[in-house]
């Protein structure tokens, strides 16, 4: 699932279309960002996707971190934007596979920063297994990210997986 110039125009949104579909390497991301969007969609969050987002530089951070190669530079956006109708939008990270602990630690120092600074009030991790979602939450709190002061929050994407499709059921 992709914005096509045809399907944004359709939809009437404010989005960036996409000039072809994305590559077989990202259709896990693509599909779980459509179901983290479906999870809020049917708890009647208001929601912006990642082409409406590229067109946004409020949600636009510059990412720095250490590699073997040397100083990475990068610019980011949260994979989706959510929250209650007139309450604040938080950015939603969904994370599939292991970063390096060093890029990990430059996005999740980058939603501390946004937090400190009043732009947002958390951030929320939907992570693909048990493992990755640990090692968010540890790589959190080394940059002061926690659960219990409600800067973040990380879900499994089978359990919102399930809480979309029951959400649904019940609507």
């Amino acid at each position: 699932m992709y914005a096509t110039p045809a399907g944004v125009r359709v939809a009437g949104v404010l989005a960036s279309a996409v000039a072809r579909g994305p590559a077989p390497t990202w259709w896990a991301h693509c599909e779980a960002c459509a179901w983290t969007a479906a999870w809020l969609t049917a708890r009647g969050r208001r929601m912006l996707g990642s082409r409406e987002l590229l067109i946004d530089d409020f949600w636009r951070g510059e990412l720095e971190w250490q590699e073997r190669g040397g100083l990475r530079r990068r610019a980011h956006r949260p994979d989706l934007v959510g929250g209650l109708a007139g309450g604040p939008m938080l950015p939603i990270e969904v994370e599939l596979a292991s970063k390096s602990t060093a890029r990990l630690r430059s996005v999740l120092a980058l939603h501390a920063v946004w937090i400190a600074a009043g732009k947002t009030g958390a951030v929320v991790y939907v992570c693909g297994n048990s493992r990755l979602a640990e090692r968010v939450r540890a790589e959190a709190a080394e940059v002061g990210l926690r659960r219990e002061e409600k800067t973040i929050r990380v879900e499994l994407l089978d359990d919102i997986r399930a809480q979309a499709i029951a959400a649904r059921a019940d609507g």
